[in-house]
């Protein structure tokens, strides 16, 4: 039995300095997504396919997260791939499920999640640290995808 989802837009904060792999930074402690920066809000609203290799504007030595949210018409089991031009981690719903640090090139599904999803809103969170410019998120086919969710 498939297990429909609609997704959020995605959001991500852009690069950010990241001196070493392990340093967790504001992201990780809250994701505020109406949070300010100056008179800049940190998490902008992208347009991110799925199962693309995407490339990001950032500088050696830094980290992107990405964040969105799945809604699940019903409860069942989702594998998620990930890849990632180095460093990854993958929280889904505030618990890490993911955290490598290769040096290695981006492809799809490099890592594999299954998650379970509950039939309500459900975050996901990524970071992508970057010693090139590169990254990658990317969904595993095989669930039904419905067209992108806005609220």
């Amino acid at each position: 039995m498939d297990t429909v989802v609609k997704e959020s837009t995605w959001r991500t904060t852009g690069p950010l300095k990241a001196k070493i792999f392990f340093r967790s930074l504001f992201p990780e402690q809250a994701v505020d997504l109406e949070a300010m920066r100056g008179n800049r809000k940190v998490w902008q609203t992208k347009s991110y396919a799925n199962s693309v290799v995407h490339s990001l504007e950032a500088g050696d030595g830094t980290a992107t997260y990405f964040y969105r949210n799945l809604i699940a018409k019903r409860a069942g089991k989702l594998r998620i791939g990930l890849g990632s031009d180095d460093g990854i981690e993958f929280w889904f719903n505030g618990q890490k499920q993911l955290s490598m640090n290769p040096p290695r090139g981006v492809e799809p599904d490099q890592d594999i999640v299954t998650v379970d999803l509950r039939p309500a809103p459900t975050r996901c969170c990524s970071r992508s640290t970057i010693r090139g410019a590169l990254a990658v998120f990317t969904i595993t086919p095989g669930t039904r995808w419905r067209e992108p969710w806005r609220r």
